[in-house]
């Protein structure tokens, strides 16, 4: 799989330029009011953008609502406190697709407890449930923003997240505040408005 995004936008006095592809784990970072969060809600259909151009594996859908781009956003606040953490999990879950199976081995993967009420969580853990729930929505492109800065022991959830990436041909951008993840296959960094890309990995 592959994502490319080409946009150029603005938003008051705010000007966004991005244009990049890549796949596998891709890692924005920037220092806060740099556009990552605005870039990811233009990736994900979720905010008006001028001129933009968003290729999931090939094909264009800049011009697609949010819900038929195969792109799937999730934020630090992406998730339902009144759930239980197993219903979180499936809940955007094609049900024809549904694989118990799947559900338990995500949950032993991320070490989520299950049957837990979400506000019985912590926040690490209400996170974990946030990626899983982004994972099983059977999307193309994940998009994590800072979904990582509340997990302890974060690297069990990197190493997940690669794996998951590769065996099911899954693009997954993880959006980290002033700090990059270690080996990203491609490494973005926003500032004021600009995508630059630092180093991207060949195969």
């Amino acid at each position: 799989m592959t994502v490319s995004v080409h946009i150029e936008t603005e938003a008051g006095y705010f000007r966004l330029n991005a244009r990049f592809s890549g796949q596998g784990i891709i890692n924005v970072i920037g220092e806060n009011g740099s556009g990552k969060t605005f870039l990811m809600r233009c990736i994900a259909g979720l905010a008006s953008c001028r001129s933009s151009r968003v290729l999931v594996n090939g094909r264009d859908v800049s011009q697609e609502p949010p819900d038929r781009r195969s792109i799937v956003y999730a934020s630090q606040n992406s998730y339902f406190i009144s759930m239980t953490s197993d219903r979180h999990i499936v809940y955007v879950m094609d049900r024809a697709k549904y694989d118990s199976t799947a559900v338990e081995d995500i949950a032993e993967g991320l070490q989520i407890p299950l049957n837990r009420k979400m506000s019985q969580l912590s926040q690490g853990q209400r996170m974990r449930v946030t990626i899983a729930t982004a994972l099983l929505s059977g999307r193309e492109v994940i998009l994590l923003d800072e979904v990582l800065s509340n997990i302890s022991a974060g690297k069990d959830v990197l190493d997940y997240l690669r794996d998951f990436s590769k065996k099911n041909q899954v693009d997954i951008m993880i959006v980290s505040h002033g700090y990059s993840i270690p080996d990203p296959d491609l490494l973005v960094r926003m500032d004021m408005g600009t995508a630059y890309v630092e180093s991207q990995a060949h195969e």
